[in-house]
């Protein structure tokens, strides 16, 4: 996959903050902009566990829909 300029800053971000932290990360942006590519991405190289979620339950269904195994709200959690 050919990752656009900010996609590639997002993903060494997050790599930056998966070995430095260990806390939660908020990934945000406009609809098509490949937030759910990267999530999905992310969560593959990485050996922990993974939780998917969202602010309102139809965004929790568009993860589910694009891969995004068992996403909920944010509430539910």
């Amino acid at each position: 996959m050919a990752w656009s300029p900010q996609q590639e800053q997002a993903l060494r971000s997050i790599g930056q903050w998966l070995r430095e932290a260990d806390s939660s990360y908020y990934l945000a942006g406009f609809a098509g902009t490949g937030k759910t590519t990267l999530a999905k991405e992310i969560a593959a190289s990485v050996s922990s566990k993974v939780i998917f979620a969202a602010f309102t339950g139809k965004a929790a269904l568009v993860l589910r829909r694009k891969g995004c195994a068992g996403a909920r709200t944010i509430h539910s959690l």
